[in-house]
């Protein structure tokens, strides 16, 4: 369980830190630089969080050897949404961004992208096999 934990936090932190940058850039450069939309700057972006996701899960799944069974997959899994989830919110409430307001933008259209591109995240430990 130990290498799960340890995967998941590794996994949340790198894919994190793209995400990071990648919003800003999303932000600043596709959304008020360019003045694309909320929605066509996400859709842009998702699609590099996702490869991301899946190189670093799958590096990660070897490098910290996490076992194949469901168990040691969904530590993983869990580990890296619970910080997930922590972040975000703790993110946004830096930003001056109240609790209220962040469930309002998760329910457009741009935020249900941006929240199915996290569950593809949750999900990739359990979908990606080891080998």
């Amino acid at each position: 369980m130990r290498a799960a934990l340890l995967a998941g936090l590794a996994y949340f932190a790198v894919v994190f830190a793209v995400a990071f940058v990648t919003g800003v850039v999303r932000t600043l450069g596709l959304e008020q630089g360019l003045g694309l939309s909320r929605l066509q700057a996400v859709a842009a972006e998702a699609p590099v969080i996702l490869a991301t996701s899946f190189v670093a899960c799958r590096s990660l799944l070897r490098r910290f050897r996490v076992r194949s069974e469901r168990a040691s997959r969904l530590t993983m899994t869990l580990t890296a949404f619970a910080l997930l989830f922590s972040a975000e919110v703790a993110l946004g409430l830096l930003l001056g961004k109240s609790l209220a307001v962040q469930l309002a933008e998760a329910w457009t259209a741009a935020g249900a992208l941006g929240l199915t591109a996290q569950f593809i995240f949750v999900a990739m430990p359990l979908l990606i096999r080891r080998d």
